[in-house]
């Protein structure tokens, strides 16, 4: 979450509230259910959350879909109500596995530019 301070949500509305409130919204709008949100900060001090399906990793493809496919539509169930026009309207996803590493899915990478782009492979 790219412009949400994790000092900010620290103090209000506080992690655990935090991290129940984006459970709730990304496995409502997505229709998948997750394990429970794990945050930290990253080393800019914005918010880093990881989600996991409750399915594992099989069901791993259809939660990127199905999330990529709100964060086209402006209007969506995930960004429209006031949770996500407040936290989710500046966020990266990324998407891990071990022969990719880690990639960018959103926003979509540019060709030309990837100063700003969050791929790594350990």
């Amino acid at each position: 979450l790219t412009t949400v301070k994790f000092a900010t949500i620290q103090t209000d509305p506080g992690l655990g509230t935090f991290a129940a409130q984006l459970q709730d919204n990304m496995a409502s709008a997505t229709s998948v259910q997750l394990t429970p949100v794990m945050l930290a900060a990253s080393a800019e001090g914005v918010v880093l959350a990881d989600l996991l399906p409750a399915g594992g990793p099989s069901v791993l493809s259809v939660l990127e879909d199905r999330l990529l496919a709100l964060l086209k539509d402006p209007s969506s169930a995930l960004l429209a109500d006031s949770f996500g026009r407040t936290y989710l309207q500046n966020m990266r996803v990324t998407s891990f596995s071990d022969s990719r590493g880690v990639l960018q899915i959103w926003p979509e990478p540019s060709d030309n530019d990837d100063s700003d782009t969050w791929n790594w492979k350990a």
